[in-house]
């Protein structure tokens, strides 16, 4: 699944040099993971080239939060992309940067930054049950949104928070491609044999997903299909979930076909918890499925509720069932509504007022 930082990005080199620095390869992992081992490779590769971007991958022997250890290391990741990018002639960049476990201000390079904040550090699943590493991943926080020259946040409660750390802190929600999902594409043949309607959800299947809500709709409305795009995270419990004969769990995904998935859906899901953390959630998701035309279901989710009049909000089983089954009954209403919006929430759009806010400071 495509990521913020990654359609940014992409966006972004059209008009600008980028340079794209990867996490850090920890050789410490990949000896234990053979999964991880490919990422140490690409590392291996030192600067490499993806269409208008370059590429950069740190190694780091670990992401240690013990001391000396730790600030070494952050001190080696800071001169291995500071020598990239002088190999690339980069004079003043901007160090566009997001929050991720064991990022320190240490490790980020010389330059004007700016800070994205795409959710809530302390709350992030890596760091769920230790109380020292959420303390740490709190503070790093703090440390990066003082030191930043400007503040992105996807989510107005993030905003909220940040903009008392700094002051220069701007709203920067999450978009779409238009394009990539308003385009007529075949139906994924995995899909050929499930019964129609067709409920869909595509994401990742983690802690922030209802999934006792979605067991109880699918029950509600057996002969609705209800099928999950994506990868199943450690230690979702989706067992009850997955014994339903309504249910189809088709795992992940490469991004370039998920827009297929999403147009052959009669309903578009975003079952999601409501807590702290899910309220600082914009979900691109959303303006993925509005750019496709689909009717949506979701959660009352704090950034879904200005966009009322194209999702149907529902917090509980039996309303939820209820408002699928009735947009699975003619999901061409409203349709050109929800693309109108979804042009209007683009990456092309953020990028640009990203730069307008950039260049007005600098």
């Amino acid at each position: 699944m495509r990521q913020r930082m990654q359609a940014l990005t992409a966006e972004l080199s059209l008009s600008r040099r980028v340079l794209y620095v990867e996490p850090p390869a920890l050789v410490e992992l990949a000896l234990f993971h053979a999964g991880t081992r490919s990422h140490v490779a690409n590392a291996m590769r030192g600067l490499r080239s993806v269409g208008g971007l370059r590429i950069f991958t740190p190694i780091l022997p670990s992401l240690t939060q013990r001391e000396p250890f730790r600030t070494f290391f952050q001190r080696m990741m800071r001169r291995e992309i500071g020598r990239a990018a002088r190999i690339l002639e980069f004079h003043s960049p901007v160090v566009w940067t997001w929050f991720y476990p064991g990022l320190s201000v240490e490790a980020l390079p010389r330059g004007d930054i700016a800070y994205d904040c795409v959710d809530e550090p302390g709350l992030h699943r890596m760091f769920a049950g230790r109380r020292t590493r959420t303390t740490r991943a709190l503070f790093e926080e703090v440390l990066l949104a003082r030191r930043a020259r400007w503040v992105f946040a996807t989510a107005r409660r993030l905003a909220d928070r940040l903009a008392a750390l700094n002051p220069n802190t701007h709203l920067l929600p999450n978009a779409a491609e238009p394009d990539a999902f308003s385009c007529p594409a075949p139906e994924p043949q995995d899909l050929g044999g499930i019964p129609r309607p067709m409920a869909g959800y595509v994401g990742s299947i983690g802690p922030w997903l209802d999934v006792g809500l979605l067991e109880e709709v699918a029950r509600l409305l057996p002969r609705m299909s209800f099928v999950l795009v994506g990868p199943v995270m450690l230690g979702a419990k989706i067992g009850r979930l997955r014994a339903r004969s309504n249910v189809h769990l088709l795992g992940s995904r490469p991004h370039a076909a998920v827009p297929a998935y999403v147009r052959a859906f009669d309903v578009c899901l975003i079952p999601f918890h409501l807590n702290d953390i899910t309220h600082s959630v914009n979900p691109i998701k959303f303006y993925e499925y509005l750019s496709a035309g689909k009717p949506v279901v979701a959660t009352p989710l704090a950034e879904l509720e200005p966009f009322g009049s194209v999702v149907d909000l529902a917090s509980d089983a039996p309303s939820f069932a209820r408002a699928v089954e009735r947009r699975a009954l003619d999901p061409q209403a409203g349709m050109m509504q929800r693309v109108e919006i979804a042009g209007q929430n683009t990456w092309r759009q953020r990028v640009q007022t990203l730069l307008s806010v950039i260049e007005r400071s600098r």
